[in-house]
Order: C-alpha cells, then sequence, then structure tokens
C-alpha cells in the first residue's frame, strides 16, 4: 500500500484523511516500510486536466475524451515504443499518474502538451493559453 504524506514540524504526516485512515492501522512502535519520492504538485496536475478540458471543447474530431486525450499525449512524445510480433512498431501512450511520473518529468510533458493543444486550437499564442487554463483552474 502507498499513500501520500507531507512533511510538518513533527515529521511526516498523512496528507489526507484517506491517508490518516491507512496509517491508523499501525499500532505505536510498529514499523513499516515507507518509499520516499517527491510528489507531484497537485495545481499542475489541475492545469493539465484544464488544458486538456478546454482544448477537447474547442475541437470537433473526437467525441471521447479519454481517445483525445491519449491522442494528446502521443502527439507530445509521452509515449512507450514497443515492437509487436510481426515487427511493427506501436506507440502507447505513458501514463501520467503521481506515481509514475516525477515533477521534473511532469513539467516536460505540460510543456510539448500546451504546444499540441495550442496548435489543435489555431495556433493559438503559448502565453494566452496558459492564461486561459489558469482562469479555468
Amino acid at each position: 500500500m502507498r499513500i501520500l504524506c507531507k512533511k510538518g514540524l513533527r515529521g511526516l504526516e498523512p496528507y489526507d484523511d484517506a491517508a490518516a485512515e491507512t496509517l491508523k492501522r499501525f499500532k505505536v512502535g510498529e514499523s513499516c516500510w515507507v518509499e520516499v519520492k517527491k510528489a507531484r504538485n497537485p495545481k499542475f496536475h489541475r492545469m493539465y486536466f484544464a488544458l486538456l478540458n478546454l482544448t477537447y471543447e474547442n475541437q470537433d474530431r473526437y467525441t471521447n475524451f479519454e481517445h483525445f486525450r491519449k491522442a494528446v499525449q502521443m502527439a507530445a512524445g509521452h509515449v512507450d515504443e514497443f515492437i509487436t510480433l510481426d515487427g511493427e512498431l506501436v506507440l502507447q501512450p505513458k501514463s501520467i499518474a503521481f506515481d509514475q511520473l516525477d515533477e521534473l518529468g511532469f513539467q516536460v510533458v505540460f510543456s510539448e502538451t500546451m504546444k499540441v493543444c495550442a496548435k489543435i486550437l489555431g495556433d493559438l499564442d503559448l502565453h494566452d493559453l496558459e492564461m486561459e487554463v489558469m482562469r479555468a483552474v
């Protein structure tokens, strides 16, 4: 099991109610393994989805958001490449889940996604698009 924690004055603390409930299962003095990674900024994650939603609502090619999201990820280069048994190159979108992509990697994905979305929206200025996304968040 994995939980999200934050650093408080007394050390690591549960980030939310779900994490607190998980920690309650352990008795005082009981040991457990903890994996420490710097979590991504949730604000940027919200901005990413605001960007995708804004772009999705202003395009008419896709009628399914998940298909659109994956197509944008692929256009942004956030993909795994593999060769099928027939020798065909296949691209598959990588995950953007918090535990799969660190903050630095996510910043690259966000930047490339901004470029793709700006193009979809008619070569919109990146700064203007970023301002619109920030208003949506």
